[in-house]
């Protein structure tokens, strides 16, 4: 039988592929030094399917060497790359200043690109001093990134902070390759009101570097990494660690409280997230996203469900052998999950088993932590904004109001705006979504609510 493929957006956002290599071995106690950057987004990060120039980033090394969109690799030093994982795999010991050579197909022709691979850009601030600094956290070393206001530096002050923390993919938070992105226009309303903004890589992601690497990990692994960045910010002689809050996107959102469970803050703000298990998002992708925003008739997708559902409950719900697992070969045939190896998702199967046992309605109850939940009308990727309200619920438990739950008409997860759905699937249909370049698209109501938000936290609680 065959299967009707559909598109669906889980709780991600590539918003830039900037591709670090050069992963050598080092001495633990060192700094991390600057790593090597490619600089290209492709139109699909699917396995087996051919790597396509999407766009470069200017001045890149893929810039340099003068890759054009619709530009298809061939190979990169002689040797194939066949998708996606191949290209990551060939250029990641490719260090700054070597020389490469990348064949593509042009408008049906071959042709061979040569040149230096240059080093990732650093990001830069008219609005505060920002430290590239090396985390040591079991024998791990992470890239964090510091903005400190100008006005917190000179005056040697302790401010208030946001730790922002990213979604689930294995993408890179160093944006300074891309300054005009809309997450780093967001961060700026946050230095420019006076926080300092903090960030930290994931395991063995950008500069990182160690034994562990992210697409091999599980949730709870991450979230030990992030704690220790978050108890390492408490530490820096600039912050005032009573006054440190969590900004979640996507499944920074179920990040969030996770961590706040180990180490206590001030404050939680998350924006297109959600609360229920990771099995039943899974099954709202495939029965309701689909039909609701990429015009599966209603037929197919309950097909897809009774389908796909007896891997998940499998995958997710259980600890068979992931090649046991695989066996279910109606439902890896169906093309209805993008599987490579043992990742799913672009993630190791243990990520979303492990994040499936979380009860984080419990969670949050627990935490009595002032809550703000955002939720953008346009998000398809949270599918609605029930999870918002549903989290300040838990939070307030009927009691004192410490969670809220507010919507932002127009928004969409990559912090852009549109007039309706209908122009943003457009946007998205037509390769013409670009959150690193947004332009008049940015969203910064997603800002101004969080600011509006910890003022009243801070007054209220009188911190």
């Amino acid at each position: 039988m065959k299967y009707k493929s559909i598109n669906f957006c889980v709780l991600c956002l590539a918003l830039f592929l900037t591709f670090s290599t050069f992963k050598a071995s080092a001495d633990q106690k060192l700094p991390l030094l600057q790593r090597a950057m490619l600089g290209l987004a492709p139109t699909t990060t699917q396995a087996n399917e051919a790597v396509t120039v999407q766009r470069t980033l200017p001045g890149s090394t893929a810039d340099r060497l003068g890759l054009q969109q619709n530009d298809k690799l061939i190979s990169i030093n002689k040797k194939p790359i066949k998708d996606f994982n191949a290209l990551i795999s060939e250029i990641e010991h490719i260090p700054v200043g070597a020389r490469m050579e990348v064949e593509i197909e042009r408008q049906g022709k071959t042709l061979s690109l040569s040149g230096i691979m240059s080093g990732r850009p650093r990001e830069t601030s008219e609005l505060a001093e920002v430290s590239y600094d090396t985390l040591h956290w079991q024998n791990q070393r992470i890239r964090t990134i510091k903005h400190t206001p100008k006005s917190v530096s000179n005056n040697g002050k302790k401010a208030p902070a946001i730790f922002y923390l990213q979604g689930y993919t294995c993408d890179s938070i160093d944006y300074g390759g891309a300054p005009e992105i809309t997450m780093l226009q967001m961060l700026n309303q946050f230095v420019k009101a006076g926080y300092i903004v903090y960030r930290a890589e994931k395991l063995g992601v950008g500069e990182s570097d160690g034994t562990l690497d992210c697409l091999e990990i599980d949730f709870k692994t991450v979230s030990a990494a992030f704690t220790g960045a978050l108890r390492a910010l408490k530490a820096d002689q600039n912050v005032d660690a009573d006054k440190i809050f969590l900004w979640g996107h996507s499944l920074g959102v179920l990040s969030a409280p996770a961590i706040a469970k180990q180490e206590p803050v001030a404050g939680i703000i998350g924006y297109g997230g959600v609360l229920k298990p990771w099995f039943d998002y899974m099954i709202d992708i495939y029965q309701r996203q689909s039909v609701e925003y990429f015009n599966l008739d209603e037929a197919t997708a309950k097909q897809n469900v009774e389908t796909i559902k007896p891997f998940l409950i499998d995958w997710l719900k259980s600890d068979k052998d992931w090649n046991q697992i695989l066996q279910n070969k109606q439902a890896v045939e169906s093309s209805l999950l993008p599987i490579d190896g043992q990742r799913v998702f672009s993630r190791h199967y243990t990520f979303f088993r492990d994040l499936n046992q979380y009860n984080f309605s419990k969670i949050w109850q627990e935490l009595k932590t002032p809550t703000l939940m955002i939720h953008g009308s346009l998000d398809i990727q949270a599918v609605d904004s029930s999870w918002a309200f549903e989290i300040a619920d838990a939070v307030n438990q009927g009691e004192e109001a410490l969670g809220k739950a507010v919507i932002i008409d127009g928004a969409e997860h990559g912090l852009m705006r549109y007039k309706n759905i209908e122009e943003y699937t457009a946007a998205r249909a037509n390769n013409q979504y670009n959150p690193g370049r947004p332009e008049e698209q940015f969203e910064p109501r997603i800002g101004e609510a969080t600011l509006s938000w910890i003022e009243q936290v801070l007054k209220s609680t009188a911190l």
